[in-house]
């Protein structure tokens, strides 16, 4: 995992084919997936909603 923090925060998993962007003073988190980078967004506030469904989905899986 690569974070760059600079203006931009970028999370790149390549073995994944998962990014993750966001710009400090935006409200909204850029979500890219895929090969031809479908993209998700999400609002911030909304993010720890999203790991939780995340974390709890991936119990179910395992």
């Amino acid at each position: 995992m690569k974070v760059n923090e600079t203006k931009k925060y970028e999370i790149n998993l390549p073995t994944s084919a998962l990014r993750v962007t966001w710009e400090r003073g935006e409200d909204w988190i850029k979500i890219y997936y895929g090969t031809d980078d479908r993209q998700i967004d999400i609002h911030k506030k909304q993010i720890s909603t999203l790991i939780e469904a995340l974390t709890l989905l991936n119990k179910i899986v395992r």
